[in-house]
């Protein structure tokens, strides 16, 4: 329940803000012709979920190895 808790609020917090980003200061030079890419979505969705399913494995290997070799 935690692990969902805090995979919601990482979400929140690293992928809703880019959503509001849209103003040019926070574009990026060299990169003014890719506006369809900065309203891809989907792709800072995708990503969260990846580097959530990362982090598990990493987590839980680590939690392996303390349990049982240290």
């Amino acid at each position: 329940m935690i692990i969902a808790i805090e995979g919601i609020v990482l979400c929140a917090l690293f992928t809703l803000p880019v959503w509001f980003c849209h103003d040019k200061r926070f574009v990026i030079k060299g990169t003014e012709d890719m506006v369809k890419d900065y309203h891809d979505y989907w792709f800072h969705i995708k990503g969260f979920f990846i580097g959530e399913a990362l982090a598990l494995a990493v987590c839980a290997l680590s939690g392996v190895i303390v349990q049982f070799v240290l």
